[in-house]
């Protein structure tokens, strides 16, 4: 296999740096200030970052890690008293996880991945 743009990396962490550097909103994957809800810098750090295509089956096969009991992160991210905290700390708590490495990873090597 040939190394994949930002195979170190993990989404995880990545977006919640973004959400440090960048701010944190609802309502929209990104205000007109620049900041980012959960969905955003997911997206953000998808493409932007680690140079990869953004599809509606990767926030599917994302969300799933992020352990959110079935709820879509976008609804998660914009529930009334949600805090940027919450939110980094979630995705912080992501990357932590081993799945959640790419490298090597069976979710994003295995046939069960969802390439466009």
């Amino acid at each position: 296999m040939t190394d994949l743009p930002g195979e170190n990396e993990n989404v995880f962490s990545v977006a919640a740096d973004i959400l440090e550097r960048d701010g944190w909103c609802q309502g929209a994957n990104t205000d007109r200030e620049g900041r980012h809800c959960l969905v955003g810098a997911l997206r953000k750090a998808w493409e932007d970052e680690l140079g990869w295509i953004w599809t509606s089956t990767i926030l599917d096969s994302l969300s799933t890690r992020l352990e959110l009991g079935g709820e879509w992160p976008s609804g998660w991210n914009d529930e009334l008293g949600r805090t940027a905290s919450e939110v980094i700390s979630l995705l912080r708590e992501a990357a932590a996880a081993p799945e959640a490495s790419l490298r090597g990873s069976s979710w994003l090597v295995s046939g069960s991945w969802p390439w466009p």
